[in-house]
């Protein structure tokens, strides 16, 4: 473990935190060699005996942040883990956990195993879980076997918004990144409040009993796209519908218009980003969470039985309206391209670097809606402004979901063929132009 990385994890003010961190940046040539010492040092110390309101998001911010880097150029491809990192920093750390005691089951079956690891975990005894999770951790096979069932376990718990699902998956592919270096400590914090924290099982019952009932079979055969007007009832019983079977029978309209599984997460995905908008000031994180949910559980479901997709497709629809329900300021949904046509700036990304820091959302997407009509072939752009607007907020103001929202709707915009993507990134604009700004490493650090 590198001194000059715990000298930096334990830094307490920007300005030593800012000398640390250009040290890091000269003795380490490779991010991943400093990501590697993070994961060596840091993931053990965040966690709670309790889980209340929050959760230590230090770590998931740093996973957040490496999937970031196609957004920056060499010079400034430290940005997101320079912001993250001093996050982490400032989160309160305990004793770290002790994984040298554990002893190895590798001798029982997989399934043997598992049932061990459901066992414990459903018990909240969090060193019997570690014990069979960890003799997962040395065979690819084993690996794979217990990403899916995990992730899986996951899934089905909502207690803070779906972030149990959410942690769990960032660390496996941050895992993944790494080599499977250090991956029992990169996994145990996300483990850890797996296992110890609050359980919410209600709402993914409800959607398992609704989806053993009505599978949506042919959307997993069907090709085609959501028509405009299906999409826009489905879009309002999400937001606004009475009660979760209000969001299950949407996603049922969007199965019985002929549209594909693609389409239909496309329309999910959207709504998602609707949800964002509508959210009241300082109610942003249930919304963004289900965004990230829907966004995610599209790669979850890849590794589990193919038919499971429709199953995903309900949950991150019940989940959206929960956090509709939780969040929305009313029953209509804030509408943002009326006002971008009655004013558009000649020079948007001047504009919205400059109303984005001064927190006016409105003219946040005014600006970005002007920036997609002026490059509308080179809308990385845009996404890249976006990005580098997130890094420069203090990375506790959002504890990593911003940059890891920006990473996701950029991509929903690539790949979206729906008239209303332009969504996906003015959605991204409003956002950073609404939360709380803190500048106090961005104004010490000087990047």
């Amino acid at each position: 473990m590198s001194d000059i990385v715990k000298q930096l994890l334990e830094s307490p003010s920007p300005k030593e935190f800012s000398t640390s961190m250009k040290q890091v940046q000269e003795q380490f040539t490779s991010q991943t060699d400093f990501l590697e010492k993070v994961a060596e040092y840091l993931p053990l110390r965040l966690y709670e005996s309790y889980y209340g309101d929050s959760v230590p998001q230090g770590f998931f911010g740093i996973m957040a942040a490496a999937d970031a880097h196609d957004f920056f150029t060499d010079d400034t491809s430290w940005r997101p883990y320079i912001q993250q990192t001093w996050s982490a920093a400032k989160e309160r750390k305990r004793t770290p956990w002790n994984l040298s005691n554990i002893e190895s089951t590798n001798g029982e079956s997989l399934e043997k195993r598992w049932q061990c690891f459901t066992e414990t975990a459903n018990s909240a005894n969090i060193s019997g879980a570690l014990t069979s999770a960890v003799s997962f951790l040395d065979a690819q096979a084993d690996r794979d076997y217990f990403r899916s069932e995990v992730l899986s376990y996951a899934m089905s718990d909502m207690a803070h918004g779906g972030f149990k699902f959410l942690y769990l998956f960032k660390a496996w592919k941050f895992a993944e990144l790494l080599g499977w270096k250090h991956a029992e400590k990169i996994l145990f914090p996300a483990l850890h409040f797996l296992v110890v924290g609050p359980r919410d099982t209600s709402l993914s019952t409800n959607v398992q009993e609704y989806w053993w009932e009505n599978p949506l079979s042919s959307t997993l055969k069907n090709s085609a796209p959501v028509p405009n007007k299906i999409r826009s009832r489905a879009e309002e019983a999400l937001l606004f519908g009475d009660s979760t079977k209000d969001a299950l029978e949407a996603v049922s309209l969007l199965s019985q218009s002929g549209a594909g599984a693609e389409f239909v997460q496309d329309a999910l995905l959207l709504t998602g980003a609707q949800a964002i908008t509508n959210a009241r000031l300082g109610h942003w994180r249930d919304p963004i969470r289900a965004f990230h949910f829907v966004y995610l559980s599209q790669f979850w479901a890849k590794l589990v039985e193919p038919h499971r997709q429709t199953y995903a497709l309900l949950l991150g629809a019940a989940l959206i309206h929960r956090a509709s329900k939780n969040s929305s300021q009313g029953l209509e949904s804030q509408r943002l391209d009326q006002v971008a046509r009655e004013f558009l700036p000649t020079e948007p990304t001047k504009v919205l670097r400059s109303v984005v820091s001064h927190s006016d959302p409105y003219a946040s997407a005014t600006a970005a809606y002007a920036v997609l009509e002026q490059e509308r072939d080179n809308n990385c752009d845009l996404a890249t402004t976006l990005m580098d607007l997130a890094v420069k907020n203090d990375g506790d103001v959002c504890g990593g979901d911003d940059i890891l929202l920006i990473h996701e709707l950029t991509d929903c915009y690539k790949r979206s063929s729906c008239s209303e993507r332009d969504r996906y990134l003015v959605s991204a604009a409003f956002f950073l132009g609404r939360i709380p700004k803190s500048y106090e490493l961005f104004g010490t650090y000087g990047f």
